[in-house]
C-alpha cells in the first residue's frame, strides 16, 4: 500500500525464475508455497533527496526508520553520504520483502523525470517526512 496520500501503485509480478534477491549486502532465497524470509518480511521503498529537485537516491530496506536515520547521520560511506543525500521525501511500504525488492529496481531503471513526478505526486513541497515515519 502506498504511504504518500493520494497515489495509487501497481506492484509487478515476481518473475518466477528469479531465484534469490540481493538486500543489504545479505542473500535472501525466495521458496515457494510461502516458505523462506523472502516471502515472510516486509519492506519498504523509498527516495531521498539532496534538496527539493536535487540529487535522488533510491532505495530498499526493512526498517526505513532505522536505514533513513543511518542516512541522515552518514554513518555509512557510499553515494548519500558523498553527495549529502538525507531528506526523505517518498516512501511505500510493501507486504513482502520480495515485491519492495521489486519495485525499487524498477523505479531505479525510471528516468529522472518520473521519480520526480512520483515525488511531486504525494508531496508537492519535498517537505522531509522523516518525523512522519517516527
Amino acid at each position: 500500500m502506498p504511504a504518500c496520500a493520494g497515489m495509487t501503485v501497481e506492484l509487478p509480478r515476481v518473475k518466477p525464475n528469479v531465484s534469490w534477491y540481493k538486500f543489504n549486502g545479505s542473500r535472501i532465497t525466495v521458496a515457494t508455497g510461502g516458505e523462506g524470509l523472502g516471502n515472510d518480511v516486509g519492506g519498504w521503498v523509498y527516495i531521498l533527496a539532496s534538496q527539493p529537485n536535487g540529487v535522488l537516491y533510491v532505495g530498499v530496506t526493512a526498517d526505513l526508520a532505522r536505514r533513513v536515520y543511518e542516512h541522515r547521520e552518514a554513518l555509512i560511506a557510499g553515494f548519500t553520504k558523498r553527495y549529502g543525500v538525507k531528506r526523505l521525501v517518498w516512501f511505500e511500504r510493501h507486504d513482502d520483502i520480495v515485491s519492495a525488492i521489486q519495485r525499487e529496481k524498477v523505479i531505479k531503471e525510471w528516468r529522472r523525470a518520473y521519480k520526480v513526478r512520483l515525488i511531486v505526486a504525494g508531496n508537492p513541497q519535498w517537505d522531509d517526512l522523516y518525523q512522519a515515519i517516527l
